[in-house]
C-alpha cells in the first residue's frame, strides 16, 4: 500500500501511508518502493500543497529475510534526497508494528540519517495504544479505517493512489526521461 492520504491535519499536514501487502521477502523491491515514495509526494503536492509531512509505516509482515533485499547505496541515496532535496517538511515518521527486526534496519539507515531527520522517528509497537496515537500523533479522522481511523480501508486507498498514478503518468514518464540524461 502506497497512498497519500486524502484528509489532512488542521495544519495542513499531509499523512502518506505505507504498507506492505506481499510479506514474501522475494516479492519485495525496495527501490520501486522509494520511487513510488517519491511519486506520492509529487501526487501530495499537485493541488494545494501541504505545509508538512506526516510518514507512516506499518511494518507487518516484514521478516528478517527482507534485510537481504536492502540495498545500501539505494538507502543513502534516498536518505540524501529526504534530507538535501525534499520538498516537504518531515513533522515525522511513524514505524508501526516494529520489532527486533526494525531495530536493525534503524541501524544500518543511522549511518546516514542526520540527528534533525532522526528526532522525528518513532517508533510504535504492534499492541499500542491507538487513543493515544490519535490525540499525539494522527488523529483518526486522517488514517486508514484498518487503525480505527474514519478513511476507507488502506487497500481501497491504494486503488486510489494508482488511479492518480495514472493520471499523472505522462508527467512522470517525463521527469524519467528528464533524469535518464543526468549522470553524476
Amino acid at each position: 500500500v502506497c497512498a497519500s492520504l486524502p484528509v489532512r491535519t488542521r495544519n495542513n499536514t499531509v499523512v502518506h501511508y505505507f504498507k506492505v501487502l506481499d510479506s514474501n521477502y522475494r516479492n519485495f523491491d525496495l527501490v520501486a518502493c522509494m520511487k513510488l515514495a517519491f511519486m506520492v509526494v509529487d501526487i501530495s503536492q499537485r493541488r494545494d500543497p501541504p505545509n508538512e509531512l506526516i510518514v507512516i509505516m506499518d511494518m507487518k509482515g516484514v521478516g528478517f529475510m527482507h534485510l537481504t533485499c536492502l540495498k545500501i547505496g539505494a538507502i543513502k541515496k534516498f536518505l540524501e534526497f529526504l534530507q538535501e532535496a525534499m520538498p516537504l517538511r518531515i513533522q515525522s515518521v511513524h514505524i508501526l508494528n516494529t520489532n527486533y527486526l526494525f531495530d536493525k534496519i534503524l541501524a544500518i539507515a543511522r549511518a546516514f540519517i542526520r540527528s534533525e531527520l532522526m528526532s522525528v522517528i518513532k517508533t510504535h509497537p504492534p499492541n499500542m495504544d491507538m487513543e493515544t496515537f490519535y490525540c499525539e500523533c494522527v488523529p483518526a479522522s486522517c488514517l486508514p479505517e484498518e487503525y480505527g481511523g474514519e478513511l476507507p480501508s488502506g487497500e481501497e486507498l491504494n486503488r486510489r493512489a494508482i488511479e492518480q498514478f495514472r493520471e499523472l503518468k505522462p508527467f512522470f514518464e517525463a521527469e524519467e526521461k528528464l533524469r535518464s540524461f543526468y549522470k553524476p
